[in-house]
């Protein structure tokens, strides 16, 4: 270069805020990118130039916040009706696309002094030992529970304990009791067979229950229970 010339400055480049890899995803989704979301954009808000719905959207679609601009987006565009529901163009493929393990997944540990049915003489249905609420977001769920409680027989006899998942229980596991101080029973319950997953979305209640065995009345105290929840769909 000569002495006393100038260097000739480049024209300012635009660069796409996207990473490769909500680019690629977009598109392995059929969801217009680059000129054509641009367009798309543009369509949306002439015909809601009122919304507060984000006209683009640019991230990670890992990110909630972001997969819930596109799912406004596309809300917008009438390619998919509710954002709330599977369904629509992409409405399915979008949910398990990104949210394959949203909030999954879920541990609960819960233990109390007393029951919540202190005893019974039932010898056919159980009763309560202790409740817990499971809290399930969008999906279909696995769950497993186990838990115990302290058993206490009039007659040093049999007693029996279960656990119940979202009103579905468990074989009663039957144990040899005491008058004083009690056995601690013992016994789990799994739904993670695809046909007896849960549907998310909803609160549940796992329970610990127990009755006597044998005719008498049964005593409970200390219970716990112990759940896991894992999204699978």
């Amino acid at each position: 270069m000569e002495h006393g010339s100038t260097m000739r400055k480049r024209a300012a480049q635009l660069v796409n805020p996207q990473s490769v890899h909500t680019a690629v995803t977009l598109q392995l989704l059929g969801v217009p990118t680059g000129k054509d979301r641009t367009v798309a954009d543009n369509r949306a808000r002439l015909a809601e130039p009122g919304s507060d719905k984000p006209k683009t959207v640019t991230g990670n679609i890992d990110d909630g916040t972001v997969f819930n601009d596109l799912l406004n987006v596309l809300q917008a565009r009438n390619i998919i009706v509710n954002k709330a529901e599977r369904g629509g163009s992409f409405g399915g493929q979008l949910h398990n696309a990104a949210l394959v393990n949203a909030d999954s997944p879920v541990s609960l540990v819960q233990a109390e002094g007393s029951a919540d049915t202190a005893s019974t003489t039932n010898t056919g249905s159980t009763v309560s030992a202790i409740t817990m609420v499971l809290d399930l977001g969008v999906g279909k769920w696995a769950v497993s529970a186990m838990g115990s409680v302290i058993l206490t027989h009039s007659a040093g006899a049999t007693v029996a304990v279960s656990i119940e998942i979202d009103t579905d229980e468990g074989t009663a596991r039957t144990v040899t009791s005491a008058a004083a101080p009690g056995v601690r029973a013992f016994a789990h319950l799994n739904r993670v067979d695809e046909i007896n997953w849960i549907q998310g979305e909803q609160t549940i209640n796992v329970r610990v229950r127990y009755r006597s065995d044998t005719a008498g009345t049964t005593s409970a105290k200390n219970p716990q229970i112990m759940a896991l929840a894992k999204r699978m769909e």
